[in-house]
């Protein structure tokens, strides 16, 4: 096991000999496990952890009487000492109620999604056991990694899910297509499959680009890019396709063309599935608007929608599974995260009610370093 010896607040750091009699024989144990496990006391904060925690932990060095929260790198627990487990996010973390249940002495093991600082997702089950040494409540915890299984999962699942359903909506096309009689039928059921076809093709790019992004197999190719070209090559794209049927997509007329540095492939891909999230979330005669203005140091793109994204989901939005459609639903709104944050060097956040809908922002630099 390691020792705490890093610097902490005298008060809040707990250590490997608050284990007292039973301290060796725990510690042993819990270094035979490949896996990582962490020893928290009854406030949660560490008391020990095996050689294989390291792995898991955040960057910081600082490991004495940390919350798991910290230790872990979750972007929601890392500003203050106290703040994991008293958050909104905390609310919905399923660690977290894991460590709730074994404080009221029961086993308990939840899985819970962790979107640390630098955009990554960690996918984990955490299986906490409450055990008692001179009185004392400690809590040990088994961290099993389930991310990669997890993101093989979830693609998986989605790019049949979403290929099935425009296959089969132009297999039927094309079934209704051999009995049409008139010219006026023809063309408008051909205008449906090449609507179809379109989004098939888009998806299939989509899911590709998200793979290689996902196993950091994506090579940026920087080039010279006006925003609103990039914004009117989109709102031709999706204007096309079965997901605007009956809807609009219209563009800001007070966007602003400043033209920068950046990957174009990748920057159409973040904002085509902002534009597709944006047009699914509104109904029939709905209207999706994009626009470009200038930002600090770099040029912000900003897709509105008069639609609401529920409390319960906007504090998952950027998780893996999670989606304005839904918990494992889809990849759009993490994989906008991603993109623009690991590989564009940008920010991404969003702001939805009721009375004023949602706008996602994403915000890039002049030029890649």
């Amino acid at each position: 096991m390691k020792p705490i010896t890093d610097t902490y607040p005298e008060n809040l750091k707990p250590s490997a000999e608050d284990l007292s009699g039973c301290g060796h024989a725990v510690e042993f144990a819990a270094e035979a496990v490949p896996e990582p496990v962490i020893i928290l006391n009854h406030e949660r904060r560490l008391v020990s952890f095996n050689s294989a925690a390291v792995n898991v932990f955040g960057q910081q060095n600082d490991f004495s009487g940390r919350l798991p929260g910290e230790l872990l790198g979750c972007s929601h627990a890392v500003s203050s000492h106290d703040q994991c487990g008293t958050t909104e996010f905390c609310k919905h973390c399923g660690a977290n109620k894991a460590f709730q249940e074994s404080l009221n002495e029961v086993k308990a093991a939840r899985e819970c999604s962790i979107l640390k600082t630098d955009g990554e997702v960690m996918e984990l089950r955490v299986t906490s056991t409450p055990m008692k040494m001179d009185g004392l409540l400690y809590l040990f915890v088994y961290i099993k990694d389930l991310s990669d299984t997890k993101r093989k999962t979830i693609l998986e699942r989605l790019f049949f899910h979403d290929i099935m359903n425009m296959l089969s909506g132009i297999s039927s096309v094309s079934d209704i297509l051999e009995s049409a009689e008139s010219v006026t039928e023809i063309r408008e059921l051909s205008s449906i499959m090449r609507m179809t076809s379109v989004s098939l093709t888009d998806e299939i790019r989509s899911h590709k680009l998200i793979f290689e992004a996902e196993n950091g197999e994506l090579n940026i190719r920087p080039e010279e890019i006006s925003p609103l070209e990039i914004i009117n090559e989109l709102k031709a794209l999706y204007s096309a396709g079965t997901v605007c049927i009956d809807k609009a997509i219209v563009v800001d007329p007070e966007s602003i063309d400043i033209r920068f540095i950046t990957d174009k492939t990748i920057l159409k891909r973040v904002l085509g599935n902002l534009i597709k999230n944006a047009l699914e979330a509104v109904g029939t005669g709905g209207t999706v608007k994009i626009g470009s203005y200038p930002a600090e140091n770099g040029v912000e793109f900003r897709v509105y929608n008069k639609g609401f994204i529920p409390k319960d989901i906007q504090t998952r939005l950027f998780h893996k599974n999670v989606s304005t459609k839904g918990i494992g639903r889809g990849l759009g709104t993490h994989s906008v995260k991603l993109l623009s944050e690991k590989y564009l060097r940008g920010r991404v956040n969003f702001s939805s009610s009721e009375s004023m809908g949602t706008v996602f922002r994403v915000v890039y630099p002049y030029e890649i370093k």
